[in-house]
């Protein structure tokens, strides 16, 4: 009795696997039996599946989601029916979610994957460690300030198109500076400061010297009529232009 006392208590069973399914006639069987009713053998089904080795699955919680104005739960659409809300991302989910970046760490194997660095037009890849602790700065090629100067007072036109002074437009007769590759220093010297390609409103158009012309006319030997503007036979006697017309002048 003594030995007996002193051993330990039997610990929970051990969990052993599930039991089998049952078939469909023991199942039908039972529900006959529940309520009360004859069993025949043409009530069984004839048809029984055979046993399945049964898979065991994680068990999975189903998610809420809770209006962050009034606290309502939302069902199977993602309006709140209480106040009409649309469900956002400030409002809260029960269960949370879990980190994806702890899921998808390895135990085998780590190697560090270096991060693709895409570096911009004129970017020469030196940087130098920012002093409040923000992003590096890069170093970058410099940049010369285009400026335009006026071609009439040689008033320089900032950031506007219109000549403070003169309110001259700006055209393309301005100089640059720095010039363009395809207009060498000096493009612009001698020219006339009159001259413009945007005219001010209200000012008369310079006139341009063009040579005179006088309109043609042909002339029938036959009956002195004139041939029409286009038209080689002539109106009056029916003859061809080439044969009895004259040109004047």
């Amino acid at each position: 009795r003594a030995e007996a006392s002193t051993r330990p208590a039997p610990g929970p069973p051990a969990p052993g696997p599930p039991p089998p399914a049952k078939s469909v006639a023991d199942r039908a069987a039972e529900l006959f039996k529940k309520h009360n009713l004859e069993i025949t053998p043409s009530t069984l089904p004839r048809y029984d599946k055979p046993p399945v080795q049964r898979v065991h699955k994680e068990i999975r919680m189903r998610v809420h989601r809770t209006c962050h104005r009034c606290n309502t739960a939302y069902g199977a659409d993602k309006t709140c029916l209480n106040c009409g809300h649309r469900r956002c991302k400030q409002c809260p989910r029960f269960p949370m979610k879990k980190d994806k970046g702890k899921e998808k760490e390895k135990v085998g194997d780590k190697r560090e994957v270096k991060p693709i660095v895409r570096r911009r037009k004129g970017d020469t890849g030196l940087t130098l460690p920012s002093r409040t602790g923000g992003q590096d700065l890069v170093r970058k090629k410099i940049r010369q300030r285009v400026h335009r100067t006026c071609h009439r007072c040689e008033t320089d036109f900032g950031a506007e198109k219109v000549c403070s002074n003169c309110k001259h437009h700006r055209c393309k007769k301005c100089p640059r500076d720095p010039h363009k590759k395809n207009k060498p220093p000096g493009y612009y010297d001698g020219r006339d400061s009159s001259d413009s390609e945007l005219e001010p409103v209200g000012r008369r158009p310079l006139r341009m010297y063009k040579k005179i012309r006088r309109r043609v006319h042909w002339t029938c030997t036959k009956c002195s009529a004139t041939f029409l503007q286009g038209s080689k036979i002539c109106e009056g006697c029916g003859s061809q232009r080439d044969d009895t017309g004259i040109r004047e002048p």
